[in-house]
């Protein structure tokens, strides 16, 4: 039976193991390769993760539950079955939980690429609507246009903001939560912070300067996007000629076999 212990218990123990180690390391001058190593094994921000691929419907902790329930099942029944041996159904089972964790991430990083689309639009809107509106109102009034991939973003700051209106704390969370991953958010959140703690006074040289700068960005992402339907387009005109290459190589592979 130690088996079952086995396969039940070392995925589980060996990610515990990680996070001890990963905790108790003493960092020096910001700079630790194990740390940084462990750190890339370590399940980093799974809240993050199941929320951006989930949305509120599912917590982190039914999604741990079922990722642990589905891998142990697996594992077991392909070893009760007598289909691989106890230790490979131990490595099935670790590949089959931390794939859970690599499919969060394929869907952040979807999700992420949509977010530095919808960004420089979602910020026009918001610089429009601030024009004419104290930036806490403009926000809240910016959900009725922003694409739906910001929208638990923006309602999740709208309500720290709520929470506490003169603290910076609600704009670095939205920040930290990508932590470099869309294009000049952080230049954008710190600006708008500044209108709000400002009261608006004296902010129409900020929304002039942020718009300007939005409007570049916006015209990155239409080329980028121009280029992406120019490179396929491209490859789907190369069909035809790579479907003829084929024909004429069979056709003369036949001819080669007659002689």
């Amino acid at each position: 039976m130690y088996q079952f212990f086995l396969l039940g218990c070392i995925p589980f123990f060996s990610q515990l193991a990680i996070y001890m180690a990963y905790f108790s390391l003493e960092v020096q001058d910001g700079k630790n390769d194990l740390k940084f190593l462990l750190k890339l094994i370590k399940e980093d921000k799974t809240d993050d993760l199941v929320l951006t691929a989930f949305g509120s419907g599912l917590s982190v902790g039914i999604f741990q539950l079922m990722r642990i329930l589905i891998s142990i099942t697996i594992g077991t029944v392909l070893y009760i079955q007598g289909t691989v041996k106890w230790y490979i159904a131990v490595l099935i089972v670790v590949v089959i939980y931390k794939l859970f964790y690599f499919y969060l991430l394929q869907i952040r990083s979807s999700s992420i690429k949509r977010i530095n689309d919808a960004m420089p639009y979602y910020m026009k809107t918001l610089i429009s609507l601030s024009y004419c509106n104290p930036i806490n109102v403009a926000l809240v009034k910016s959900l009725d246009y922003c694409d739906e991939v910001l929208t638990d973003d923006i309602q999740r700051l709208v309500t720290e903001i709520d929470k506490d209106p003169n603290s910076y704390q609600p704009y670095k969370n939205m920040i930290d939560r990508y932590e470099g991953e869309i294009n000049h958010l952080e230049q954008y959140f710190r600006l708008v912070y500044r209108m709000s703690s400002s009261g608006n006074e004296n902010s129409e040289g900020l929304l002039d300067n942020l718009n300007k700068s939005i409007s570049e960005d916006i015209q990155l992402t239409r080329k980028r996007k121009n280029d992406i339907v120019n490179n396929t387009t491209g490859y789907i005109g190369m069909m035809p000629v790579v479907l003829l290459v084929v024909v004429l190589t069979y056709i003369l592979i036949l001819i080669i076999g007659l002689i």
